[in-house]
C-alpha cells in the first residue's frame, strides 16, 4: 500500500477530476443567471434624485432630463398647504380633499406592505400640485389621481395636457407657474375631472404643456 493511501488520502483520477469541474462551473454559472434574473424582475428603477420609481406605465415616459412644465392653474389659488392623510390596508380605498376636488385612488392590493399611512398635501399657489407620502414608494398596481376640472382654468383646446411627476418642493416655481419635472403620465379626461396613473410617489402635477413648446 502507498504511503498516501496509509494516511487516509485518496487521488481522483485527472479525467474525472477535469469533468467534475466543468460540473460545478456550469451550475455556478446557471445560479449567476438566475439570480441576475430576479435581481433584474425586482429591482425597482432609480431617477436622477435617487428617489425611487416604479416602471414608467404605459402611455407614459421618463425624460432623459428635467423639464419646465407649464401647470394647469385654479381659479382661486391656495395659500397654505392643505392636506389629507389616512391609513390602508390591502382592500385599498380613497384620499380625498373634498374642497380642491382632488381624489387618490388605491386600488386592492396596490400596497407594498400590509398597511400604509399615505399623506396628500396641496401645495400653495395657484398650480394644481400636490406632494405626496411616503416619499419613493413604489406600488404594486397603479393608483388614480383624479381631479375636477371645476376650479381651474382648464382650457380643452389645448392638445399638450399630461400629468408630471417631480422630485421634491424646490422644482416647484409658483412665481412663473412651472415645474422641473422628470416623467409624465398620459391623461384621461372623464366625469369632468383630469384623470392619471401613477406608479409611485413623490409629487405630481396636472400640467398644460412643456413651457418651450407653449
Amino acid at each position: 500500500m502507498k504511503k498516501e493511501e496509509q494516511a487516509g488520502t485518496f487521488r481522483f483520477p485527472a479525467v474525472r477530476l477535469t469533468r467534475l469541474a466543468r460540473v460545478l462551473g456550469a451550475v455556478a454559472v446557471a445560479a449567476a443567471v438566475a439570480a441576475c434574473s430576479m435581481e433584474t424582475a425586482t429591482s425597482p428603477v432609480s431617477d436622477a434624485g435617487g428617489v425611487r420609481a416604479a416602471n414608467v406605465l404605459p402611455g407614459s415616459e421618463r425624460l432623459a432630463s428635467e423639464r419646465l412644465a407649464s401647470g394647469l392653474v385654479r381659479t382661486k389659488p391656495i395659500t397654505s398647504p392643505l392636506t389629507a392623510r389616512a391609513t390602508f390596508t390591502a382592500k385599498g380605498g380613497k384620499l380625498v380633499i373634498k374642497e380642491l376636488g382632488v381624489t387618490l385612488t388605491v386600488p386592492a392590493n396596490a400596497l407594498p406592505r400590509d398597511t400604509m399611512t399615505i399623506t396628500m398635501t396641496a401645495l400653495p399657489g395657484a398650480m394644481v400640485v400636490y406632494e405626496f407620502e411616503p416619499h419613493g414608494t413604489v406600488f404594486r398596481t397603479p393608483l388614480t389621481l383624479s381631479h375636477k376640472l371645476k376650479g381651474t382654468k382648464y382650457d380643452p383646446t389645448q392638445d399638450g395636457r399630461f400629468g408630471g411627476h417631480f422630485t421634491d418642493r424646490s422644482k416647484v416655481d409658483n412665481l412663473k407657474g412651472q415645474v422641473r419635472i422628470t416623467e409624465t403620465a398620459s391623461p384621461f379626461i372623464a366625469n369632468g375631472s383630469f384623470n392619471f396613473k401613477i406608479g409611485h410617489f413623490s409629487g405630481w402635477m396636472m400640467s398644460s404643456g412643456f413651457a418651450d413648446e407653449m
